[in-house]
């Protein structure tokens, strides 16, 4: 439930933000409401990240931490843009570190989702399949694949 309340809420966190951004000139009034909610959403991600931390703790400590301040320095760079935009200051450097810091912290909010034994493993097991006689890999998501030997395949069981 966390989980569904604190990916909702980025999804808002960042819609808002880029329709604050493109609002702003035309109207103050819808500016202001926007932001406001904006700062209700992170409210709530805040509290639903709190509320799962001891699953990335789980994990590891280290990706944790990064992820907790990846999530803060993604509220303030959101912050620090539409307070410029609001001054009418230069915003391109703020807008792409608002794109760097978004693209960070949601790879590592879905690294977690990945990680259930190694990097590395989980990463090879989800995107490629190696072919045999080859070094292709092929974009195939398969969680049970066929084992070989000799050529022939074999299914799971009849290898018991």
């Amino acid at each position: 439930m966390w989980g569904y309340l604190h990916l909702i809420s980025w999804v808002a966190i960042f819609i808002l933000t880029v329709a604050a951004f493109i609002i702003y000139p035309k109207s103050e009034k819808s500016y202001t409401i926007l932001a406001m909610i904006n700062r209700v959403f992170y409210i709530l991600v805040i509290f639903s990240g709190i509320m799962m931390i001891q699953y990335s703790v789980e994990k590891g400590w280290a990706i944790a931490g990064f992820k907790i301040l990846m999530g803060i320095v993604t509220i303030g760079v959101i912050e620090m843009l539409l307070s410029y935009r609001k001054k009418k200051k230069p915003t391109k450097l703020f807008f792409l570190l608002f794109l760097i810091a978004v693209i960070i912290t949601v790879s590592l909010g879905f690294y977690s989702l990945v990680s259930n034994r190694s990097y590395y493993y989980s990463i090879t097991r989800i995107l490629f399949i190696r072919r045999k006689f080859s070094s292709k890999y092929i974009a195939i998501p398969a969680p049970r694949l066929p084992v070989t030997r000799r050529g022939k395949i074999y299914r799971r069981h009849h290898l018991r």
